[in-house]
C-alpha cells in the first residue's frame, strides 16, 4: 500500500494567511544586506539553589536565540569525591542535569518540557560523531562519538566503537573482570580530584520555539523568564566502578558558575519600525511544543502488550517519539555508560508497534522490522540515526569488547539506544479520541517505563505587547 507523504508546511493549517512575519525574526539566514548592532549580556540567576535556577531576561532588542546559552558548572561531591573518577552520562552530558525547563512570559508558559534529560538522550542519537567529538564533548559533555576500533582487529571486532580525544590503553591483567583495552574520558569531562567543570546548555535545544524564532523582546511588556529544575543525583552521575565501590560520590550543580549568556540584536530604526508594525497586526508565531506521557510496563515472558492513549485530542500532532527505559536501581544507573537513559531494544521478533488516530491505523500492518523503525526515524527527523547498528539492535551484532572508564561498553550500549519516532500524515487535526499507541514487546524480563513525547503545533502572538498562546 502506497502512502502519500506530505512536506512539513503549516500554511495549510492556519486560515489567516494575510500577513508575513519579517525574516529578521527567523532563526535562519536571510537573503538581504542589513546593518545590525549586537550587544552581549551575562545574566546572573535571580534564583539559584541546588535544585533549580531562574533567569529574567531584560526586555530590550531582539533575542538572538541561536547563540543564547546557559553556563552550568558541575562538580563532584560526597564521600571519596577527591579520589574517584566521576562524570556525566555520556549520551546527553550536561542535559542530564535538567529534568524540567520552563520559558515564561509574564505568568504564561510559552514553552515547557518535562523529563528533558530523557528526551535529550534521544536527540543525541541524531548528532554526527564528528560534531560530538570536536564540539559537543567540550561544550555540553556529550561523549558518544564513534570511530573504528584499532585493537584486536579480528573478523568480529572490526566494528565501530567509542572514540574521543583519548586512545585505548592496554589493561591486560589489570582486572580479570575487565577487557584488555580501556578508553578514558577527556580531562574536560572528568571531575576527578574535585575538579570543577563548566558546560553549556543551548536555549534552542531546551525550547523548540527558540530554534525557529528570535524573540522581539523590545515589543514585550511582560517579564521574560527561564527556569530550570535539576534532576536527581543518580540521573546525572556516572562513576568508575573500579575506583569507586561505594557510589557515594555524585555530580552536583556548582551554583557559583551558573549564568546566562545572551546576545541582543538591534537593527536600524527603519527595520525595527517594520517589525513593530507587523506586530501591531497580531501575527501568529507558529512553533512546536513537546508533551510527555509516561507509564510503567511490567515485562513477562509472553510479551507485554498495551494500548495507551497518549493525548493530542483536538490538536495537530506532527510526530510522536517513544522510548522504553529500563528500571534500574541506583547502582545500576551510576555504573553504566548511558545511566538511566538506556532505551532497550525489544527481544528479537517480539516487536509490534502502531499508532491509531482519527479511527485509522497509521500502518496497515504493525511495524515489527527494526530497519523499518530506523527508516521512520529518518523520515520524521530528515536525518539518519548516527549510532552503530549494535547499539540500536541487539543479538546478532555486538560491539567490540572494550571498556570506557572501566565500564563495559557492549553491556552498557548494545541494544540500549532504541527509539521509535513516527511522523503522522496529512496534518489533520486529531479527533476527541486522541492518539492510541499500541505496542507489544518483551525486554528480557526487565520492567520498563514507556515515555512518549508528542510534538504538538502551537502558536503565540503579541497583542499590545502582551503574550497570548494557543494550540493551533
Amino acid at each position: 500500500m502506497n502512502q502519500q507523504y506530505e512536506k512539513d508546511d503549516l500554511s495549510n493549517i492556519r486560515e489567516d494567511k494575510d500577513f508575513e512575519l519579517p525574516d529578521l525574526l527567523r532563526v535562519a539566514p536571510f537573503d538581504m544586506r542589513t546593518d545590525m548592532r549586537v550587544e552581549t549580556s551575562i545574566l546572573d540567576p535571580v534564583v539559584n539553589t541546588e535544585s533549580n535556577c531562574r533567569f529574567v531576561i531584560p526586555n530590550k532588542g531582539i533575542l538572538n536565540s541561536a547563540t543564547a546559552r546557559i553556563n552550568l558548572g558541575v562538580k563532584c561531591s560526597g564521600e571519596g569525591a577527591d579520589k574517584v573518577a566521576v562524570f556525566l552520562p555520556l549520551a546527553n552530558g550536561v542535559y542530564s542535569m535538567v529534568n524540567r525547563a520552563v520559558l515564561k512570559v509574564g505568568t504564561k508558559v510559552l514553552s515547557e518540557i518535562v523529563d528533558l534529560n530523557y528526551y535529550m538522550a534521544y536527540r543525541s542519537n541524531l548528532l554526527h560523531s564528528e560534531t560530538v567529538k570536536n564540539i559537543e564533548s567540550v561544550v555540553s559533555g556529550r561523549g558518544l562519538s564513534y570511530g573504528v576500533n584499532p585493537y584486536n582487529l579480528t573478523a568480529t571486532s572490526q566494528q565501530t566503537n567509542l572514540s574521543n580525544a583519548y586512545s585505548y590503553t592496554s589493561r591486560a591483567g589489570a582486572n580479570t573482570n575487565q577487557n584488555d583495552y580501556n578508553l578514558d574520558v577527556p580531562y574536560y569531562s572528568n571531575m576527578l580530584l574535585t575538579q570543577e567543570v563548566n558546560f553549556q546548555l543551548s536555549l534552542k535545544e531546551l525550547f523548540p520555539i527558540l530554534s525557529q524564532w528570535n524573540l522581539p523582546l523590545f515589543m514585550m511588556k511582560e517579564q521574560v523568564s527561564i527556569e530550570l529544575f535539576y534532576s536527581d543525583n543518580e540521573e546525572h552521575t556516572t562513576v568508575d566502578r573500579v575506583q569507586n565501590t561505594t557510589h557515594t560520590a555524585v555530580v552536583v550543580a556548582n551554583t557559583n558558575k551558573c549564568f546566562l549568556i545572551c546576545d541582543y540584536i538591534y537593527y536600524d530604526e527603519e527595520k525595527m519600525n517594520i517589525i513593530a508594525e507587523r506586530q501591531n497586526a497580531n501575527p501568529v508565531f507558529d512553533y512546536v511544543e513537546h508533551q510527555l506521557v509516561k507509564s510503567s510496563i511490567a515485562d513477562n515472558p509472553a510479551g507485554a502488550s498495551f494500548i495507551r492513549n497518549v493525548g493530542g485530542a483536538g490538536q495537530y500532532v506532527n510526530k510522536i517519539m517513544s522510548m522504553n527505559n529500563q528500571i534500574l536501581n541506583k547502582e545500576g544507573n551510576m555504573t553504566t555508560i548511558l545511566g538511566p537513559y538506556a532505551s532497550g531494544t525489544p527481544d528479537v521478533g517480539s516487536l509490534a508497534y502502531n499508532l491509531i488516530y482519527n479511527d485509522v491505523r497509521l500502518f496497515p500492518v504493525n511495524v515489527s522490522n527494526l530497519a523499518h523503525v530506523a527508516s521512520n526515524i529518518q523520515y520524521a527527523e530528515v536525518i539518519a540515526l548516527q549510532v552503530p547498528i549494535a547499539h540500536f539492535t541487539k543479538g546478532k551484532v555486538a560491539s567490540p569488547a572494550q571498556t570506557c572508564v572501566n565500564i563495559d561498553i557492549p553491556t552498557g550500549c548494545d541494544g540500549k539506544r532504541f527509539f521509535i519516532t513516527t511522523k503522522l500524515l496529512n496534518n489533520n487535526r486529531i479527533n476527541q479520541r486522541g492518539v492510541l499507541l499500541q505496542q507489544h514487546a518483551t525486554f528480557n524480563g526487565v520492567n520498563t517505563i514507556n515515555r512518549s513525547y508528542l510534538e504538538l503545533l502551537k502558536g503565540m502572538k503579541l497583542v499590545n505587547g502582551y503574550l497570548e498562546t494557543m494550540f493551533l
